[in-house]
């Protein structure tokens, strides 16, 4: 068992410094029309043959228009920054169960996110576009999506949920958010989403001698669903604002919170 950890331990290593030295940047256009890139063009949904009105939602849908608004199935959200409309997200009360999308749908806490950083550039953030281009997307996972080899022992991979960037005159900062319940995996600073917040700057610090980009800024940050109250008594931490140290920021925290960090 010693002896397989240090195997692990050894290849993760090794295998992140080759993704680091790997690694470069490459325009969203490229993924235009790419079957196997982040970018959706269809979704497909797999209803219970017993849920005849949640069916006839959906056709009706289908033949109106994904793109006539949110009312009725399926449960979506249209915000123009987004680099693909609409976005799906699960159906709430009984059809929760009645109803599966692919790709798999925005559970609540990413479906909250969303409508946060829409609601926000619409109403407090909205001179934040005055000097600033923003666009958001919602990553995709394994085989589809962006991942880094987010921890030194193994070959863990993290999908971050979204990306978001903001891209001013002379200089663009890219910021994968990653909302998620802490409070089930033991020591939330010791998650390894957690710790990417510290890692991320390592790419960075490569991209921009290798590319020689220093115009590109990377940020990663967890959106945890639990309460501070909650992670406090497992992080050993005093105060909710040490969390945000970390890059770790709770759902009752602002849009703008995590922007200010960004900015500073």
């Amino acid at each position: 068992m010693i002896l397989r950890k240090y195997v692990e331990r050894h290849y993760g290593q090794a295998e992140k410094r080759w993704e680091q030295s790997s690694l470069t940047y490459q325009p969203v256009d490229d993924e235009i029309g790419n079957e196997d890139g982040v970018l959706i063009d269809s979704y497909s949904a797999e209803v219970k043959a017993s849920a005849e009105e949640l069916l006839e939602e959906l056709e009706s849908t289908k033949e109106s228009g994904l793109y006539s608004g949110e009312e009725d199935a399926p449960n979506r959200i249209h915000y123009d920054r987004h680099l693909y409309l609409p976005l799906i997200a699960e159906e709430s009360g009984s059809d929760a169960e009645k109803v599966s999308y692919t790709p798999p749908a925005l559970n609540d806490g990413e479906e909250k996110f969303v409508r946060d950083i829409k609601e926000h550039f619409e109403q407090d953030g909205a001179t934040l576009l005055e000097e600033w281009e923003v666009y958001l997307l919602r990553n995709q996972s394994r085989g589809r999506g962006i991942g880094f080899l987010a921890a030194d022992e193994g070959t863990q991979r993290f999908f971050p949920d979204f990306i978001l960037w903001l891209q001013g005159d002379d200089e663009q900062h890219i910021i994968f958010v990653e909302p998620h319940g802490l409070a089930l995996e033991g020591d939330p600073l010791a998650n390894h989403r957690v710790q990417f917040h510290e890692r991320i700057k390592e790419y960075e610090a490569e991209l921009i001698e290798r590319t020689g980009r220093d115009d590109v800024s990377l940020h990663s940050y967890v959106i945890s669903r639990p309460d501070a109250p909650e992670l406090i008594s497992r992080a050993r931490l005093d105060e909710r604002e040490e969390f945000h140290e970390y890059g770790v920021y709770f759902e009752d925290d602002s849009v703008g919170t995590i922007l200010s960090d960004v900015l500073e």
